[in-house]
C-alpha cells in the first residue's frame, strides 16, 4: 500500500504509474474538503497540523510518497515524524530535482528546506524503523520546455549558460512516476540512499538546435543568448541580501546555477535506470518530443507572458473559450469532477496542466496561479464564477475542524452570491461603475510573491513622499503616509464606521497607485484563513513577501491599558510586544511618527505630535480566535437585514473587527485611533469592507440604503443620529463625501469588488 500526498504537477504522473504498477493508493486531503476523487482511490481526510491526525491516517501504510512543494517544509517535517510514529516502512520525500546530495548544490539557499528534510529522515532512519529514498532526476524535461524554463519555443529563444556546452541530466514527469514505482519494487536496493534517474543526458546547444528546427515555420529568428552562470549566481546573492528581496531575482538564479553551473553534480554519470526499469531516450526521440511541444505553443512561458501583459495580476496565462464550456473542479490534478460548472472559462496555465481547479495548497504556496481576465464579448457572470473558484481555493487552504470547515464552505457560497450580485449590478451599465472599469481586490495569500513585494514597496514609497498636512495642524507629520494616520486619529471618535473606512481605504489605494506607481489593488487579509496560527500565515510569517512578522518577545512585560469610547480595556502581553524583527516593516525600515492617542500619549496629548519609533507587534491567538470562520458566519447571519445590528456584532469587543486589530496589536496597533500607523490596518479594514459588501449582497433590497448609529462612536458623548446626507470628512486627503454616495462599492466614486 502506498500513501501519496501533495499537490504539485508531478502528483498525477506518480499516481498513474503507481496504479499501473499494482500499488493501492491513498490520497491525503485536508479535513473538511468535500471534493470527489476517482473511485479506485482511497481518500484520508487529515489535519496536516495535527501529529495525531496524520499518525492515524498513516497507520498501516507501507510507504509515503510526498510531492509537496518544497516551501511546505513544516508539513513535510510533520509527515516524516508521523510516518515514523505510524511504523511506515519507506518515505520518499519531495526531492525530485537537482542533485542536492552534491555539496555545492546543497549549499544553495533554495535547497535549504530539502536539506532539512534529508536530515530529519536520516535521524529517523537511525532511531526508528523508517527508511527513505531520495530521487534525483534533474530538471523536468517536458514541463521545463513547455513553460519556457529550459528554452522558449514560443519566443524562439534559449539562454545558453556559459555557452551551453555542459552536459546535464533531465527527466520527463512520467519517468519520475516510473522511478517512484521502481523504488517501491526494490526496497532493499534503494534503502536509505539517493537514486539517480534521467531520460537523457544532453546539452543546451543540442536542445537549441532541435528547438530551432522545430520552430522553423514560425515567424522570427531563433535567438541564442549567452549568459554567465557566475553573474547569475552573484546577482542571486545580491538580490537575496536586499532588505526587500524579489524572489524572482534569486530563486531561478540559484535553480539554474544548480542545473547548468560547473561542478554542481547535474550530470548523472552513474544512474539507477537499469535497477528501476527506466530506458533512456535517443536523440531522435528527444527531437520528436521537442517537435511535439513546439506544436503546443498555446502554453506561454511565464517571462514572455509577464512582459506581454503588465496588467496581469498573477503569474499565469489565461485564455477564454469563445463559447461557455464545462470545467471540472477538483482538489488535485485528477479529472473526476466535484461538480461541473457551466459557463466557466477555460483556463490555460503556463504549467501545462489541464483546466482543472487550482488547488488550495498551490495558492498558499505561491505556485503559478490562474487569473480570470475579462475578454471582449465574454459573459460577466462567467467571469465572476471564475473569480469565485480562485477565492474558494484560498478559503479551503486553512486547516479547520468540522464546524469551522462547514462555516468556510458557507462563506464561499455567499461569496458566490456576492459575485452574482455585483455581476448583475454592472453588466448592463454604460456609465459609472461598469464591467470595463471594475478592479478586483485579492486576499494577501493569493497574490504572487512579486505582487506582495510591489505592494509593500509602494507603502514604503508613500512614507517617503512629502506630507500635505500643515505643521500647525499635525505637528508630527513627516511624510504623506502620516497624513492618512492623522486623519484616522481625528475621525476615530466619530460614528460612520463602515462608510468612513470604505472611502478611507479607497483613498489610500488611490494614493499607492497614482503617487507610487503601484499597479495592483488594495489586498485584504482574510483573518479566518490563519486564525489558528496567525504568526505563520502569509501575512505575518516575517518573510520578504509578508507584511512583517511579530515583535520581539519582551520577558515579564506588563499589560497595556486602553481607555476609549468610555471603555477601559486591559490587554495582557502575549507572544511579542517589542519591535518587528523580520519582513518589509522590520525595525529600522519603517517609522511610525504619530500616536499613540489613547494609551501612553505623547507630549502633545492628542496623538498628532512627533513621536518617531518603529512598529511593535504582539501577535495573539486569543484575539485571533474571534476571527474564526464560525464568528464570520455569525457576523453575516445574526442580524438579517438590520444594518445597525450587523454593525454592532462586527464592532463588539468579541467581534471580528476588534479581533483582527488585536491579533497583531502592539504599538500603534493597540490604539484604535492611531492604529493606521501600522500598514496592516488597511489590509484589515479591506477585509471588514469585504464582509460588508457580502452582507449587502445577501440583503440587496436594503444593503446599500441603510446607515445606523449616532455621530459619535458608541454614542459617547451623546450625539444626533447619522443620516445619508451627512458629510464624511477626509481633511486634506480629499473633499467631503455624502454618506449616501459611498454605500455601494460599484457606485459613486467606486468600482471595485472582492475576489
Amino acid at each position: 500500500f502506498t500513501h501519496l500526498v501533495g499537490f504539485r504537477p508531478l502528483r498525477r504522473k506518480a499516481h498513474d504509474q503507481l496504479r499501473k504498477a499494482g500499488f493501492q493508493v491513498t490520497i491525503l486531503t485536508r479535513a473538511g474538503n468535500n471534493h470527489s476523487f476517482p473511485a479506485s482511490v482511497h481518500v484520508a481526510h487529515v489535519d496536516y497540523e495535527s501529529l495525531d491526525s496524520l499518525t492515524h491516517a498513516l497507520h498501516g501504510q507501507d510507504a509515503v510518497v510526498s510531492t509537496l512543494a518544497s516551501v511546505a517544509i513544516t508539513v513535510q517535517l510533520h509527515l516524516v515524524e508521523t510516518a515514523a510514529r505510524a511504523h511506515v516502512k519507506r518515505f520518499i520525500p519531495s526531492e525530485f530535482g537537482s542533485n542536492t546530495l552534491h555539496e555545492k548544490s546543497a549549499a544553495l539557499p533554495v535547497f535549504a528546506d530539502k536539506v532539512k528534510v534529508q536530515a530529519a529522515l536520516k535521524k529517523e532512519a537511525s532511531s526508528s524503523g523508517l527508511t527513505y529514498t531520495l530521487i534525483c532526476n534533474g530538471p523536468f524535461l517536458d514541463w521545463g520546455i513547455a513553460v519556457g524554463f529550459i528554452m522558449n519555443l514560443k519566443g524562439k529563444s534559449i539562454d545558453l549558460f556559459d555557452g551551453g556546452d555542459r552536459y546535464f541530466s533531465a527527466t520527463n514527469l512520467a519517468t519520475i512516476g516510473n522511478a517512484v514505482a521502481g523504488v517501491l519494487h526494490h526496497p532493499e536496493e534503494t534503502k536509505n540512499r539517493a537514486v539517480y534517474v534521467h531520460d537523457t543526458v544532453t546539452t543546451q546547444k543540442k536542445l537549441s538546435a532541435f528547438g530551432k528546427k522545430a520552430t522553423a515555420d514560425k515567424l522570427g529568428e531563433w535567438k541564442e543568448n549567452i549568459v554567465s552562470i557566475d553573474e547569475l549566481y552573484q546577482q542571486g546573492w545580491a538580490e537575496l541580501k536586499k532588505p526587500q528581496p524579489n524572489p524572482d531575482g534569486f530563486i531561478f538564479n540559484f535553480l539554474k546555477t544548480s542545473i547548468w553551473g560547473y561542478g554542481y553534480g547535474s550530470h548523472f554519470e552513474h544512474t539507477d535506470n537499469a535497477l528501476l526499469g527506466i530506458k533512456e531516450i535517443s536523440d531522435a526521440e528527444l527531437e520528436e518530443e521537442i517537435n511535439g511541444l513546439a506544436k503546443q505553443c498555446t502554453l506561454l512561458d511565464r517571462a514572455s507572458n509577464m512582459k506581454a501583459n503588465e496588467q496581469s495580476q498573477v503569474r499565469a496565462v489565461t485564455s477564454f473559450a469563445a463559447a461557455p464550456i464545462t470545467v471540472k473542479v477538483t482538489d488535485s490534478a485528477y479529472s473526476e469532477p466535484a461538480g461541473q460548472l457551466q459557463g466557466v472559462p477555460e483556463l490555460v496555465e503556463h504549467t501545462g496542466r489541464e483546466a482543472d481547479a487550482l488547488s488550495a495548497a498551490e495558492l498558499r504556496n505561491n505556485m503559478p496561479l490562474r487569473v480570470c481576465k475579462p475578454s471582449r464579448g465574454m459573459k460577466l457572470n462567467t467571469f465572476f464564477t471564475c473569480l469565485l473558484y480562485m477565492a474558494a481555493a484560498v478559503v479551503e487552504a486553512a486547516p479547520q475542524n468540522s464546524s469551522e470547515a462547514a462555516a468556510s464552505r458557507q462563506i464561499i457560497q455567499w461569496q458566490r452570491q456576492y459575485n452574482r450580485y455585483i455581476g448583475d449590478t454592472i453588466k448592463k451599465r454604460k456609465t459609472g461603475g461598469t464591467k470595463d472599469k471594475i478592479i478586483f481586490r485579492q486576499e494577501w495569500g493569493s497574490l504572487s510573491f512579486q505582487q506582495r513585494i510591489e505592494y509593500t514597496n509602494a507603502v514604503q514609497c508613500l512614507a517617503k513622499k512629502r506630507p500635505l498636512s500643515l505643521k500647525t495642524d499635525v505637528p508630527g507629520a513627516r511624510n504623506h503616509y502620516d497624513d492618512f494616520v492623522a486623519q484616522h486619529i481625528k475621525v476615530a471618535p466619530n460614528r460612520l464606521f463602515f462608510p468612513f473606512h470604505r472611502y478611507y481605504v479607497h483613498l489610500y489605494e488611490k494614493a499607492l497607485r497614482e503617487e507610487c506607481g503601484y499597479r495592483g489593488t488594495q489586498p485584504y487579509w482574510d483573518w479566518s484563513l490563519s486564525w489558528q496560527d496567525p504568526a505563520h500565515g502569509t501575512v505575518f510569517d516575517g518573510s520578504p513577501t509578508s507584511m512583517g512578522g511579530n515583535g520581539k518577545l519582551i520577558p515579564n512585560s506588563t499589560a497595556t491599558n486602553i481607555t476609549a469610547f468610555s471603555i477601559n480595556l486591559i490587554l495582557p502581553p502575549t507572544t511579542g510586544g517589542s519591535y518587528v524583527q523580520h519582513g518589509p516593516f522590520k525595525e529600522g525600515t519603517f517609522t511610525v511618527n504619530l500616536g499613540p492617542a489613547v494609551f501612553n500619549p505623547n507630549a502633545h496629548g492628542n496623538g498628532l505630535g512627533y513621536n518617531p519609533r518603529c512598529i511593535k507587534r504582539d501577535i495573539s491567538t486569543v484575539w485571533a480566535a474571534n476571527t474564526r470562520p464560525t464568528y464570520v458566519l455569525y457576523q453575516l447571519t445574526a442580524c438579517g437585514d438590520d444594518f445597525g445590528c450587523f454593525g454592532a456584532v462586527t464592532e463588539a469587543l468579541n467581534g471580528t473587527h476588534t479581533g483582527g486589530h488585536y491579533t497583531f496589536g502592539g504599538d500603534p496597533g493597540f490604539d484604535p485611533y492611531a492604529s493606521a500607523g501600522d500598514p496592516m490596518l488597511f489590509l484589515h479594514h479591506a477585509q471588514v469592507d469585504r464582509l460588508w459588501t457580502i452582507w449587502q449582497a445577501l440583503n440587496p433590497s436594503v444593503g446599500t440604503k441603510q446607515i445606523y448609529g449616532t455621530e459619535t462612536a458608541f454614542n459617547s458623548p451623546p450625539s444626533p443620529n447619522v443620516t445619508l446626507t451627512m458629510d464624511l470628512d477626509f481633511g486634506i486627503l480629499a473633499p467631503k463625501q455624502k454618506v449616501g454616495t459611498v454605500l455601494s462599492s460599484v457606485d459613486g466614486p467606486f468600482c471595485y469588488a472582492y475576489i
